[in-house]
């Protein structure tokens, strides 16, 4: 019996160390795989960059957490370093309230206590951080720039808000008002229309909604509807006779009345040094100046003239101011000579049989009394 023991207790014993060489293993294993080899350097990691505080009461929070986490807290640090890194991080009104304190050990407390006196007031940071709020500029126009730049301003101070343990989750009312007020015309066009339901939406559904429509406009930009247009028109009457081209190009409205003939800020019909001139000399100057004599405006010429508006004397398509220059229009037609109211081109083909194509080039008189050249067969 005891030899049998014995046996059964060196099987055991082998067993148990078989087992516990094989748990090492693995163990040491394991640690070699996660090591880090020494010959891999640290990367450096860049140098932080304190907040500074300028005497903002929206500012005050940002800047108190940052600088107490890293200055403040620091045990490595004596107060005198504190104190210098304080003033480093001041500015405006703020560093004027500590520059007169000197850079002492024990001087860092009681600049730190002026600090947050003045600063950290609950009710000041509320008060204008809600300020902060109503100033938010309007966007000027319907852009993703403009959507991003309203959003975030609202996000800033409600986070600040949130810090300082008001309760902004109840404020979506409010927020969604003050916020759309702020978008341009169609943005809350696209807003009104996407509220299908009559529940009053909450901030978070705006917010959403103006990520969207910030990331269409990126991604499919408006159309430039303000480019100039060009009408082009060109009357042929003959293969042997064809009218140049012209080009009517639309320009920019401008800002006021302007007077082509002595550059002042009204009409030309209107201009008293215009008006001194006879007729013959207001012709002149319309004819030298480029003018329509219908309208008296420029840019165009009587053909091309849109305006409804003639003579309210003779009902002629000529202004009022220029009437008694065209007063004796037929009789100057009459005077012409033949050379210059006939001119007779003959064309031929050379064919078998001869073929005689006779044109004349006449001057016609439209029913205002206006003399044109034109040719006939």
């Amino acid at each position: 019996m005891e030899e049998q023991a014995r046996i059964q207790d060196e099987e055991w014993y082998n067993t148990a160390k078989a087992n516990l060489k094989r748990l090492c293993a693995t163990q040491r294993q394991q640690t070699l795989q996660t090591t880090v080899p020494d010959s891999i350097a640290p990367v450096p990691l860049p140098k932080l960059q304190l907040a500074s505080f300028s005497g903002d009461p929206t500012q005050w929070l940002p800047f108190h957490d940052a600088f107490c986490s890293l200055i403040h807290t620091n045990v490595n640090l004596s107060d005198g370093q504190k104190l210098h890194y304080l003033r480093n991080c001041l500015n405006g009104e703020a560093f004027d309230l500590v520059s007169s304190l000197a850079v002492y050990n024990s001087k860092y407390t009681e600049a730190w206590d002026l600090l947050t006196a003045r600063y950290k007031v609950m009710r000041v940071m509320v008060d204008s951080h809600i300020k902060a709020f109503m100033a938010i500029g309007r966007a000027a126009k319907d852009t993703a720039k403009g959507i991003k730049e309203v959003l975030n301003s609202i996000l800033q101070h409600v986070g600040a808000l949130r810090a300082l343990e008001r309760p902004v989750e109840f404020w979506d009312d409010w927020l969604v008002n003050l916020t759309v007020s702020k978008l341009a015309h169609e943005t809350r066009k696209q807003w009104e229309l996407s509220l299908v339901m009559d529940d009053l939406p909450s901030f978070s559904v705006l917010r959403e909604f103006l990520e969207n429509r910030s990331r269409s406009l990126e991604m499919v930009p408006l159309l430039n509807t303000t480019a100039k247009t060009t009408t082009t028109t060109k009357n042929v009457f003959h293969t042997a006779f064809t009218e140049p081209e012209v080009n009517i190009a639309t320009s920019a409205a401008t800002k006021g009345p302007h007077c082509s003939f002595c550059n002042g800020d009204h009409k030309i019909y209107v201009c008293s040094q215009f008006s001194q001139l006879d007729s013959k000399g207001k012709l002149t100057a319309t004819t030298r100046l480029g003018t329509c004599i219908n309208c008296l405006s420029k840019g165009h010429s009587l053909a091309n003239c849109h305006s409804i508006s003639s003579c309210r004397i003779c009902q002629r398509h000529h202004h009022i101011l220029l009437h008694e220059n065209f007063t004796n229009q037929p009789a100057k037609l009459n005077t012409l000579s033949n050379e210059q109211r006939l001119n007779v081109t003959a064309h031929y083909a050379d064919a078998d049989r001869v073929i005689l194509l006779a044109t004349a080039e006449i001057m016609a008189q439209d029913y205002t009394g206006l003399a044109t050249r034109s040719r006939t067969s």
